[in-house]
């Protein structure tokens, strides 16, 4: 198992268009973490919960902005629906970061990988109007609910610490209600 984890982590980083730590970004964590002996996190659990947390977080002040300007009911909806559920799971991926006894610094700073929301897509959209801010606002989170799904699929099936892959496996599923469920409002 600890060799199909260490082949995940590079994967993963791939998956998600990484191709090596930003400027000035804290080096990646050994293939296996442990703070106790009875919580351990593998190298596919840290790279998860570090790329989750810039990923959730990054994509909320768009949902704050779509809940208010989407210009289609349904989107609107989805947008304030997705945005009270990101800030509670960033508080959960928040929780688990700190579990790990690593420290609260993001890795991916200034990596634009697929599925991440930037400040230069909010910015253009804070700048577009009706049908305009609903076609960007739909393509983004399209997007970003694809990536998350795939890429916490891939945890739960070779992350090592049950709260994590369990944390996962919950938003792999909700990510893709939330596709669907995007589809139909978008459609």
């Amino acid at each position: 198992m600890r060799h199909k984890a260490a082949l995940v982590v590079p994967v993963l980083m791939l998956a998600v268009g990484c191709s090596g730590p930003a400027p000035e970004a804290a080096p990646p964590p050994p293939p296996s973490v442990s703070t106790t002996a009875e919580v351990t996190f593998n190298g596919t659990d840290v790279a998860w919960i570090q790329l989750m947390i810039p990923m959730t977080e990054q994509l909320v002040p768009l949902l704050e902005m779509a809940s208010e300007r989407a210009g289609d009911a349904p989107l609107r909806d989805l947008a304030a629906r997705l945005r009270d559920t990101h800030r509670a799971e960033a508080g959960e991926l928040r929780a688990l970061l700190a579990r790990t006894g690593l420290p609260d610094v993001n890795p991916h700073e200034g990596h634009n990988m697929p599925g991440m929301v930037t400040p230069e897509e909010v910015t253009a959209l804070s700048q577009a109007q009706g049908a305009a801010f609903d076609e960007g606002f739909t393509t983004s989170l399209r997007e970003y609910l694809a990536q998350v799904a795939m890429v916490s699929g891939s945890e739960t099936e070779v992350g090592a610490d049950l709260q994590t892959t369990a944390l996962a496996a919950r938003i792999a599923t909700d990510r893709e209600k939330d596709l669907a469920e995007l589809e139909k409002a978008a459609g």
